[in-house]
């Protein structure tokens, strides 16, 4: 299975093109093992989530009970504490490109090191160059499209370093956030929003999953985003402070 990652064909030269892909991000996952000499599960709670206090993220949770069902997988399974897609609960192994598992406080505490540049509680986790980097997002805006949908939106709309753009067509953060705030949607309908113009940061979790299989491209994803509808917290809680 490795293999076919290995040596798929590029859709679009590098440099030319957003867009996402959970293969790209696993095989960055395995090259991350190689250079660390450890797993990735291994190196983000040894240098992460340990120094951070985030003792409920981890990947393949134990305590499957202690974890919000999130519908079924693609054969029928039902998932608590699983990967959402099979093929990757098949290939049997951490990830790069899915299967963290965590709650709104450790994801809180995550961000909150993001808006202080890489500091918790006085202490240094990332370096401010390296939070500056994952932020501020490539530097040819050109690679980006300007979103025609919420699906295209997730695809090919701006992005920074594995985030969306928040202020963007189509964003799921609603249309009040700054040009400096960044987003995140996992699979199972779970949103994370920094805005450092605000000092802000949203965590809106549930347990939704994907958009309906019986629906397909932008017509799942234009009922997920109204189902779920983060866009009008986003908007409410935003809307508050201004």
């Amino acid at each position: 299975m490795w293999d076919l990652h290995y040596t798929q064909e590029l859709a679009y030269q590098p440099g030319t093109k957003v867009f996402y892909s959970d293969v790209s991000c696993r095989i960055l996952g395995k090259l991350l093992e190689r250079v660390m000499e450890k797993s990735l599960s291994l190196a983000v709670k040894e240098w992460i989530f340990d120094p951070l206090g985030m003792k409920n993220t981890m990947f393949n949770p134990q305590d499957k009970e202690n974890c919000a069902a999130t519908g079924k997988s693609d054969n029928g399974r039902l998932l608590r504490g699983e990967l959402t897609q099979d093929l990757e609960h098949y290939l049997g192994e951490v990830l790069g490109s899915d299967g963290l598992f965590s709650t709104a406080k450790d994801m809180f505490v995550f961000s909150q090191m993001i808006l202080n540049k890489g500091i918790y509680q006085g202490q240094r986790i990332l370096g401010e160059i390296t939070v500056n980097k994952m932020t501020d997002g490539v530097t040819n805006s050109g690679v980006y499209e300007s979103p025609s949908s919420y699906l295209h939106y997730i695809l090919s709309g701006p992005k920074t370093w594995f985030w969306e753009y928040a202020f963007s067509p189509h964003s799921f953060f609603g249309d009040l956030v700054s040009k400096k705030a960044i987003g995140k949607m996992g699979g199972a309908g779970t949103f994370l929003l920094i805005d450092p113009e605000y000092d802000l940061i949203i965590v809106y979790l549930t347990n939704y999953g994907q958009p309906e299989r019986t629906l397909e491209g932008e017509e799942g994803w234009n009922k997920f985003q109204k189902d779920i509808n983060v866009m009008g917290l986003c908007n409410i809680v935003l809307g508050n402070l201004k």
